[in-house]
């Protein structure tokens, strides 16, 4: 997200733009269903947590915008030429093989940092939120989109809110660091709290997530100390 704030065009680039391409060739190619990763960050600072689907997108930052033009691109695609879709709303995904991009990177870079006994770094006083959801659960959601919520628009989260102090607590005693502490001013673009409700997963998809918080880090930590 703090790339789409430096870049605007490049995120526009990606993220409508490209998309666009996919739409045109998934209807000249007779594609039958498109399953859209889109994200939390299109609601914005919106304080009536867990947010459902009905609350109206007001993204922060240019890459939720881009995500809200995209699901809008797709709407209108599937009323011009019948292209079926389900739209999955991700809130802040992590776990093996993640870079330090995205929202759920704070996972991947504190993950990091401790390994090598590094302090860790924390834009703004901690108590930001977000709501984190293991990618194995990401991926059950998807292969779950394949035969059902057609031409719906989902949020895919744990449905918990856990603030960048309490995860940073949990991760050094997960790998028994004593690593300090650096705050640093918040970022434009970023959101204080985030919590998705997932209710509308569950009974659209029968889907709800199954890997919690300490065992989705454990897995992430597995992974990134065996590189």
């Amino acid at each position: 997200m703090p790339l789409s704030l430096e870049s605007p065009g490049f995120d526009a680039d990606e993220n409508i733009l490209g998309l666009i391409h996919i739409l045109e060739c998934a209807c000249q190619t007779g594609v039958r269903k498109l399953i859209f990763s889109s994200s939390a960050a299109i609601y914005g600072s919106n304080a009536r947590l867990p947010l459902s689907e009905k609350e109206i997108p007001a993204p922060d930052s240019f890459y939720g915008l881009s995500k809200w033009t995209g699901e809008q691109y797709i709407r209108l695609f599937q009323k011009l030429h019948g292209l079926s879709y389900t739209i999955l709303r991700y809130s802040n995904v992590y776990g093996p093989r993640q870079g330090a991009s995205g929202e759920g990177g704070v996972i991947y870079k504190f993950a990091e940092n401790l390994i090598q006994n590094k302090g860790l770094t924390i834009f703004g006083d901690g108590t930001q939120t977000r709501d984190f959801i293991s990618v194995c659960d990401i991926a059950a959601a998807n292969v779950a989109a394949l035969t059902h919520g057609d031409n719906e628009t989902i949020n895919i989260s744990s449905g918990s809110e856990c603030s960048l102090n309490q995860l940073a607590q949990l991760m050094q005693s997960l790998t028994h660091a004593h690593a300090g502490i650096r705050y640093e001013d918040s970022r434009p673009g970023d959101i204080h709290r985030s919590c998705l409700s997932r209710a509308k997963a569950r009974e659209l998809l029968t889907w709800q997530p199954r890997t919690g918080l300490t065992d989705g880090l454990q897995q992430t930590l597995r992974y990134y100390r065996s590189l």
